[in-house]
């Protein structure tokens, strides 16, 4: 990873209040993470600190490890099936590029409270769309009544009354699985991503600021 002189700041700013304020977490955390919520947050530490405490609380209630040395891509693939069957009635189609296109067709409660969570209070990642497919009445119903505590660019990112032609004319066929019309075979998704965890694992293990 590739940092701006300005990014590796943020991220040595982050670092240090954290350690100030939990030496213990601070322990827990990678310089490689460090950079990753520097990169997010800029130079603001203190939402950085929020976001990895709400993701080390999330770990703990999740029963992931929080030690570098007990994480490996198996561990993070167990945790991913483990989450996969707590949440069965959602189907995910991922691309994987540099620009990932995700669609989500049904709806689960669970994984989508869990995902809301990480994504807006949690982990270091920006998120440009979000389209839902074939959205039940109980999720517009219930949409209704969280969407004013969410923040305006969870708002603008997340399309409810997505269409697959709206996918299609939002990203190319490459990005876009078989069976929503694209070409983006799925089948080895699973090996792509453990393949994705074991290279995230050895940076983390080798990346310093």
């Amino acid at each position: 990873m590739d940092l701006t002189e300005e990014e590796r700041r943020w991220a040595m700013a982050i670092k240090e209040t954290l350690t100030n304020e939990c030496a213990e977490l601070a322990a827990t955390t990678t310089d490689f993470e460090y950079a990753h919520h520097a990169i997010i947050a800029k130079e603001k530490v203190h939402k950085a600190i929020r976001r990895i405490k709400r993701l080390h609380k999330f770990r703990q209630d999740n029963g992931i490890p929080l030690a570098l040395d007990e994480l490996d891509a198996h561990t993070g693939m167990k945790a991913i099936r483990k989450f996969e069957k707590s949440a069965t009635a959602c189907s995910w189609h991922l691309a994987q590029n540099a620009t990932r296109a995700v669609m989500m067709e049904n709806f689960s409660y669970y994984l989508e409270t869990r995902a809301a969570h990480l994504c807006q209070d949690a982990y270091p990642i920006r998120i440009s769309s979000l389209i839902v497919l074939h959205a039940p009445t109980v999720f517009t119903v219930m949409y209704a009544l969280i969407k004013p505590f969410l923040t305006q660019k969870v708002r603008n990112a997340l399309q409810l009354t997505g269409t697959t032609q709206q996918v299609h004319e939002q990203f190319s066929k490459e990005l876009i699985s078989i069976s929503l019309g694209g070409t983006h075979d799925t089948s080895d998704a699973q090996q792509a991503m453990f393949q994705g965890l074991q290279k995230r694992y050895a940076n983390m293990a080798t990346f310093k600021l």
